[in-house]
């Protein structure tokens, strides 16, 4: 089986079907979501020649809304639910979702 290899600024990741939350939280991070890329691969002495590259204990992520890489270790993440955070800026907990609020209540927060 040939391994799959793919890069995200510069950082060697494996994606693994094991993560298949859309966003988690990573311990010591409160207050963002995180996108896990997969694992973190990086060569061995036969890389060059083999091509395959070896996984690291550590797992590629970057914040929701930005593109920076951070390797954490895979038990400090914690699922996140839909609502629980915000999908475009990753802030926990979610960003008032102004379209479900009511006419009166969305008037009452903005004045």
């Amino acid at each position: 089986m040939e391994q799959c290899v793919e890069e995200f600024r510069r950082t060697l990741y494996e994606p693994d079907d094991a993560f298949s939350a859309d966003a988690y939280r990573v311990e010591g991070w409160n207050g963002i979501a995180f996108r896990v890329l997969g694992w973190e691969l990086a060569p061995d002495e036969d890389t060059e020649w083999t091509g395959i590259y070896k996984r690291t204990d550590q797992v590629a992520v970057h914040m929701v809304g930005d593109d920076r890489v951070f390797l954490v270790d895979p038990d400090d993440l914690t699922p996140l639910k839909d609502g629980e955070y915000c999908p475009e800026c990753g802030q926990i907990p979610a960003c008032w979702p102004w379209s479900q609020l009511s006419k009166e209540t969305e008037d009452d927060v903005r004045e």
